[in-house]
């Protein structure tokens, strides 16, 4: 199934059909599955989702869909590993579907990227918490301003391991 639909390619579109699948399921008193979720979503909202979504990627404004998720305005330090390069920045913000950053150099959308994120300790002296997960690049583009002559801004989605991690840890994005 996943062949079939580029929609279960796109980290947002499957945020979006696992929402469907918890409304369907509290409708419906029942658990619905996945599939049928997926299927149903695609059916009466894709062609809609699809060209919404690619009017906001030619957007001028960055990342438009975090807007839509609380972001958390939190500068830790990350590393991208993209084949056999290591990019060192800084996160711009989170969300619960992914972080943004800035790199110095570009990076093509849908590339493979591993991903440390260090976060604070919660004491001053205390263990700082660092996790690594595998993704891809899902947006990419070129930032021209007056504090970077050309870096290339970069959203990274999480997984669900690493959404649910935050969920359950919400204090790491809240705290300092």
């Amino acid at each position: 199934m996943k062949l079939n639909y580029k929609f279960l390619q796109d980290e947002l579109a499957l945020t979006e059909i696992r929402k469907h699948k918890w409304i369907e399921s509290q409708k419906e008193n029942r658990e619905v599955g996945f599939a049928t979720a997926a299927v149903d979503w695609i059916k009466k909202y894709g062609n809609d989702w699809l060209l919404h979504h690619k009017k906001l990627k030619t957007d001028d404004r960055f990342f438009a869909e975090q807007r839509k998720h609380r972001r958390f305005k939190q500068h830790l330090p990350i590393q991208i590993k993209v084949q056999d390069n290591f990019i060192f920045s800084r996160t711009i913000d989170i969300n619960l579907l992914g972080l943004a950053c800035r790199v110095p150099q570009s990076i093509p959308e849908n590339e493979h990227t591993e991903v440390t994120i260090n976060f604070p300790g919660q004491k001053q002296d205390g263990p700082r918490t660092r996790f690594q997960f595998k993704s891809k690049i899902l947006r990419s583009t070129i930032v021209h301003d007056d504090l970077s002559p050309l870096t290339h801004q970069i959203f990274v989605p999480f997984n669900d391991q690493i959404r649910n991690y935050l969920r359950d840890n919400i204090h790491l994005l809240v705290a300092s």
